[in-house]
């Protein structure tokens, strides 16, 4: 079997397990919430208080779970591996839960969320719970074990849709006696609230469900691999923390730069983030190549000497979003209808972010050689330098010109990043990429985007899907014809 189609094997599963609960997800945070909320300010509160969660998450799990990856893939004694691993996320958690508890005024009061210090309570738990729960993620997932991997997964995001229906549409009309109880418990303020309540209570579940592995857990702890798993990480949580001001920090950005008062800046950045959560659906692709890369290379890593697998998994990468690109934009017109009506404005965003995922996609691709070399303190440099971007382009060209800035900030810093992974690699771990068939096939894609959004501006919805299709069938005929022995060879 080539390797294209063992790690599309892989993809596919691990597709199912990371992609099919955020489609669940997604069709909850945006169909469901963007008709539910007709204040756009709830939307942008909702989306800037998960850009925080992604921030929190980095820190409290210090990125052992890569580490667990690269000492778990080479030790005889994975269980030894894996403890040293979670006891101190689980130490962390419990520390940082009561931490925030403690001062959670004083935090609401500083993110302008005074009236409502139950939401950092609610998210410290929430962050508590996840990040014990990533920790058994990566155990499954380097264990070869996508199925349990999707169970839980899938189990986070069906209970939160759950309790979130149960709360505002249930409850209400079958009993709002035992809805307004429950509201008055928890300190429910708005209808918002039920949202965040919900995912409390689902990640406070998964970690239930995972009590049967916490059972299995050889409890001891090697403070000589502690030390070397934590500075092989170290690095990587930078890099954690660069990439999410990268790819999350865009609302609250936009609620402090967009040259409005909060109210309104909040109420701009739901808009952008009802936009930006159609363009995640490229993006889901770039999460499941991402699941199943890193353990696919790091296992991979000794049988592959001539390192021939990455240039061609790169390219691979590039067609399918190519194609994945081309499609949604073709059928971006009917898109809209996944968002409420007055969620529609900033629709025009979404082309661009599609090409700063697929960048962000061709990064991790060209990036792994750091992981698999040992110098992670590279991948910290690259994404520090991108983070910069991220923060100037937006601090200076939000205010100036709306939220657009956040997506232009997007492209440039992804790009950045794809040329300087690109360039320290072939210093210090050359890999024979197919450069000029990747960048041919994205300038393909640049042209046939701006051709489709071209046509239906000005011809209209109908004419350009139609356009889009005949593209759709060239780039596949063109790929079956030209690619596929080289790629499935």
């Amino acid at each position: 079997m080539s390797i294209i189609k063992k790690l599309a094997g892989e993809t596919l599963i691990y597709g199912m397990a990371s992609i099919f609960p955020k489609i669940l997800n997604i069709l909850m945070t945006l169909v469901y919430l963007t008709y539910r909320f007709n204040d756009t300010e709830d939307y942008g509160s909702y989306n800037e208080m998960y850009a925080y969660v992604t921030i929190f998450l980095t820190i409290l799990v210090y990125r052992l779970d890569t580490a667990y990856f690269r000492y778990g893939s080479r030790a005889e004694d994975k269980a030894m591996v894996f403890s040293t691993a979670l006891i101190p996320v689980v130490v962390s958690a419990i520390v940082l839960v009561g931490a925030v508890l403690f001062y959670s005024q004083s935090i609401a009061d500083w993110l302008s969320y005074g009236d409502r210090p139950h939401y950092i309570q609610w998210f410290a738990m929430i962050i508590g719970f996840d990040a014990v729960a990533t920790l058994f993620y990566g155990k499954f997932r380097l264990a070869s074990q996508p199925k349990r991997f999707l169970f839980f997964k899938l189990a986070n995001v069906i209970l939160t849709i759950i309790f979130i229906l149960l709360f505002l549409e249930i409850l209400p009309r079958f009993s709002p006696s035992i809805g307004q109880s429950i509201g008055s418990f928890f300190g429910v303020t708005k209808e918002l609230d039920y949202v965040f309540l919900a995912n409390l209570l689902a990640s406070g579940s998964i970690v239930m469900l995972l009590i049967p592995e916490f059972v299995r857990v050889r409890w001891s702890l090697d403070f000589s691999l502690l030390k070397k798993m934590l500075l092989y990480s170290f690095p990587l949580i930078i890099v954690g923390l660069a990439g999410n001001i990268n790819q999350a920090f865009a609302v609250p950005l936009q609620k402090y730069f967009l040259g409005e008062d909060i109210v309104a800046n909040l109420s701009g950045a739901g808009l952008y983030s009802a936009a930006a959560k159609i363009a995640l659906l490229l993006n889901l692709f770039t999460v499941a190549f991402n699941y199943a890369a890193e353990p696919f290379f790091f296992n991979n890593a000794k049988d592959d000497k001539d390192k021939k697998a990455y240039g061609k998994v790169a390219l691979a990468f590039t067609i399918v979003c190519v194609i994945v690109i081309v499609g949604i934009v073709t059928f971006s017109g009917l898109a809209q209808y996944l968002v409420g009506s007055q969620y529609r404005a900033s629709l025009h965003i979404v082309p661009w972010l599609l090409f700063a995922y697929f960048f962000l996609g061709l990064y991790y691709n060209v990036a792994i050689w750091f992981k698999l070399s040992d110098r992670t303190i590279v991948g910290a440099i690259i994404s520090v330098f991108g983070a910069i971007i991220t923060l100037l382009v937006s601090i200076y060209f939000l205010p100036r010109i709306g939220t657009i800035a956040s997506a232009y900030a997007a492209v440039i810093t992804y790009a950045f990043m794809v040329v300087a992974g690109y360039l320290t690699g072939q210093k210090y771990y050359p890999i024979q990429y197919p450069v000029k068939k990747i960048f041919r096939y994205v300038i393909v894609a640049v042209l046939m985007t701006v051709s489709l959004v071209m046509v239906r501006n000005e011809v209209g919805m109908f004419v350009s899907m139609a356009l889009g299709s005949v593209y759709i069938i060239v780039l596949l005929g063109y790929v079956w014809k030209n690619e596929k022995k080289g790629l499935l060879g």
